[in-house]
């Protein structure tokens, strides 16, 4: 609800320079299955017809090119959006889900090796410098994702769909209502409190002026 308001807020005093559409990719696998998603994870049949589904609501945006992380279950998603799009897909890195350690990957979230592994990493992650082992701490994720809408504001299109994951949205969404530095407890709130659906759509204008 705060980010509607905040772009309502936004269109009254500035006008956007261009648009900038945020899709999460639909169901995979590993959702179906409750582990974490390795990066080949791919779309379910609920998944597909979730792209599809988003797909015919963003017929109407006039989309002019898609960046989407590089991520099977997201590329899946752009490519059934692009199926009546008809635009360029650009793979981007900048877009992916949190690299999570490969101590816990595929395993179920009940796993208690795996809860043990992100209890340490939660006990540490006010820490910019600590790393459980290969993952990517909340901070590098942070400066990743800033990095990324950066680049967004450098390109020539007005209309910028971008498909990506839920706990990346919910730190876009920090970044863009409270700043690039934005405080890894604020993006835990952030997570906490904002429902990411599969393939929900949501929406920031890129003011000229900022």
């Amino acid at each position: 609800m705060g980010i509607y308001w905040q772009v309502k807020l936004l269109i009254m005093t500035s006008t956007p320079k261009k648009t900038i559409y945020f899709v999460r990719h639909g169901e995979s696998l590993a959702n179906t299955k409750g582990v974490f998603s390795a990066t080949d994870t791919p779309l379910t049949e609920v998944g597909r017809s979730e792209a599809h589904s988003i797909q015919d609501r963003c017929d109407p945006l006039e989309i002019e090119v898609i960046i989407s992380s590089d991520y099977k279950r997201a590329l899946e998603t752009a490519q059934v959006i692009n199926e009546t799009a008809k635009v360029n897909i650009v793979e981007s890195s900048h877009f992916r889900e949190i690299n999570h350690p490969p101590e816990i990957v595929a395993r179920s979230h009940d796993d208690r090796e795996a809860m043990a592994v992100l209890d340490e990493i939660r006990d540490n992650q006010s820490d910019s410098e600590y790393h459980y082992s290969s993952e990517e701490n909340m901070y590098d994720f942070r400066d990743r994702l800033a990095d990324g809408l950066e680049s967004l504001t450098a390109r020539s299109e007005e209309t910028i769909l971008v498909v990506t994951h839920s706990f990346a949205l919910a730190t876009i969404a920090a970044i863009l209502l409270t700043g690039a530095d934005v405080d890894d407890k604020a993006v835990e709130r952030f997570n906490n409190r904002l429902t990411v659906t599969n393939t929900g759509i949501t929406v920031s204008p890129y003011l000229s002026d900022r």
